[in-house]
């Protein structure tokens, strides 16, 4: 391999092990580094340069660009079954996508008269954007309100980094971890998990890093409590698992659940739920052989609880690339006085398919803010930290391009802010009437 950047020589020994071993860099007239895979001569076993396939461009800190084969297109167009359509949303694809995402199992009658369309109108146009965005339905639950916590790990290994497909085989066996990101700069995983207490969570750090394969590397952990304020991260069908261990059983000491525990029949719906937010209750009374009209009765519990904020969308399907900005406070005084714009740009409405952000967390060691963005271009992220910047003060500004989502899901949506407790405080710091808002029942 010619001399290249630390980042783009990672990304290519990565690449090695989990997609092919016969990859080639080159560096074009202007500097950029493009990847290539080569084919093999059986009888010389020498490259056959008339057989490279050109796979995309590698940035100097270590993100593929993926290259865009126009046969590739050729056969993705002739699969659309809405060959005419145009690709860029419409403003009543949008509405719907809202609507969807505030609300995924509203009546038709409901979305349609939101979007102004009549209601087979609409019918159709939610199963068209289903396809084009590949569009999963699912719960989107406060675990505060079941007594667990968050924590990020952000993991440096100080030699060998073990391939991606190591790190999934050590962590995804761990109900606890929700989302595994492979990450380029100053760490190389991102790992979110959720537990009880400190306690559990010094038993969890330990056996993901003494009781799996991620003991044989060189590496140093940093832990902190992150609070999500903004967005959400799904559940992995794994955590279900721990739920089942821990839920509320009848005994002559306890007849009834206590706050933030959760009965067999309350985990198997939102089982069931996280798999397809779409699920019928009928459908779940049969999955789990209850009297008809339970899962209903059980739905409408919880979401009275808060546990089951609403059921939301996640567009599964886009050609962005996911950045984490961390926003440093260092100095409260100054934050402090400038919070309120940073709650404005952290709601801000794009008028795209998703939202600019979707999780926005708070950390305690150092202090900061997690932002979790998609960009489609270099200048989007430049203009998103000059935005932070320009808005708030007594902060640095650090970032961690996302390379691969080893485990769990980043939920994309076009949620509405005037429902995030940052619009909230808004009005109230600035001592503002509330605006009218869209009641999406």
């Amino acid at each position: 391999m010619p001399d290249v950047p630390e980042g783009v020589r990672r990304v290519v020994e990565r690449l090695k092990t989990e997609y092919s071993p016969y990859l080639k860099i080159e560096r074009s007239k202007a500097g950029k580094y493009l990847l290539y895979e080569y084919k093999r001569d059986k009888e010389s076993r020498k490259a056959d340069r008339s057989k490279m396939i050109y796979l995309g461009i590698i940035t100097d800190d270590g993100i593929l660009i993926p290259a865009r084969h126009r046969e590739k297109e050729k056969k993705e167009e002739k699969a659309n079954t809405d060959r005419n359509v145009d690709l860029k949303p419409s403003e009543y694809d949008l509405k719907i996508l809202r609507y969807l995402s505030m609300n995924g199992r509203a009546p038709v009658q409901k979305i349609a008269k939101f979007a102004g369309l009549k209601n087979s109108v609409t019918e159709y146009a939610i199963k068209k954007l289903e396809k084009r965005y590949d569009i999963k339905y699912l719960p989107e639950i406060d675990m505060t309100k079941i007594r667990f916590t968050g924590f990020i790990s952000f993991v440096r290994f100080k030699g060998t980094v073990p391939p991606i497909n190591e790190v999934k085989m050590a962590l995804e066996g761990i109900p606890e971890v929700q989302l595994v990101l492979a990450t380029t700069g100053d760490y190389h995983l991102a790992i979110y998990t959720f537990s009880m207490n400190n306690d559990l969570l010094d038993a969890l750090i330990y056996s993901i890093m003494a009781a799996t394969d991620m003991k044989k590397y060189d590496a140093e952990w940093y832990t902190t409590p992150s609070s999500i304020v903004y967005g959400f991260i799904p559940l992995r069908d794994k955590f279900f698992d721990l739920l089942g261990r821990i839920a509320w059983k009848r005994t002559k000491e306890s007849t009834k659940p206590a706050p933030g525990e959760l009965t067999d029949k309350e985990i198997a719906l939102m089982r069931d739920m996280n798999k397809d937010g779409a699920i019928t209750f009928a459908e779940i009374d049969q999955n789990n052989r209850l009297n008809v009209g339970t899962s209903r009765f059980i739905y409408q519990r919880l979401v009275d609880k808060s546990i089951i904020k609403r059921i939301t969308i996640n567009i599964s399907r886009h050609e962005k690339y996911n950045v984490i900005l961390i926003v440093k406070i260092t100095n409260w005084e100054m934050y402090d006085k400038s919070r309120i714009d940073l709650f404005s740009e952290m709601i801000k409405d794009t008028y795209g398919v998703t939202n600019r952000y979707s999780i926005a967390a708070v950390t305690y060691y150092p202090s900061s803010i997690l932002f979790l963005t998609q960009i489609s271009e270099e200048s989007e992220l430049e203009e998103i930290k000059r935005e932070i910047i320009s808005k708030t003060k007594g902060i640095e500004i650090s970032e961690l391009r996302i390379s691969n989502i080893i485990l769990g899901s980043i939920c994309y949506r076009n949620f509405d802010s005037m429902y995030a407790i940052q619009y909230q405080r808004i009005l109230i710091e600035k001592n503002l009437p509330l605006s009218h808002r869209e009641e999406y029942t």
